[in-house]
């Protein structure tokens, strides 16, 4: 799997390891995936943090194949979506197989 995350800049932050926090659903291979995208994250000197509201950038690792996983999916994306227009200059990325299957309909 090859994750490339752009992470903003913004001058209020600038010098500042980006604050990153990792929603992961769905199956083992998603966990592993997730694992493998915080140590990229972590060699870039990203701060990984548990609670959304305090991140400048939030990652959803979603699935588009377990029915529950990809209800969560949508809600968490929905609730990311809803953080970023609370918290004007958060990003949300969103990744995993229901990003690739519905990536239309997710735009």
């Amino acid at each position: 799997m090859e994750t490339k995350a752009k992470i903003d800049d913004s001058p209020a932050r600038e010098g500042a390891p980006k604050r990153i926090h990792l929603t992961t659903l769905g199956c083992s291979k998603n966990t592993y995936d997730s694992e493998i995208l915080l140590g990229q994250l972590r060699s870039r000197n990203a701060q990984i943090v548990e609670a959304p509201e305090s991140a400048d950038v939030i990652i959803i690792n979603t699935c588009g194949f377990i029915e529950m996983a990809k209800q969560e999916s949508i809600e968490a994306i929905l609730e990311a979506e809803q953080l970023k227009k609370d918290y004007p200059g958060k990003k949300v990325v969103v990744c995993g197989c229901l990003s690739q299957r519905y990536a239309t309909e997710l735009r």
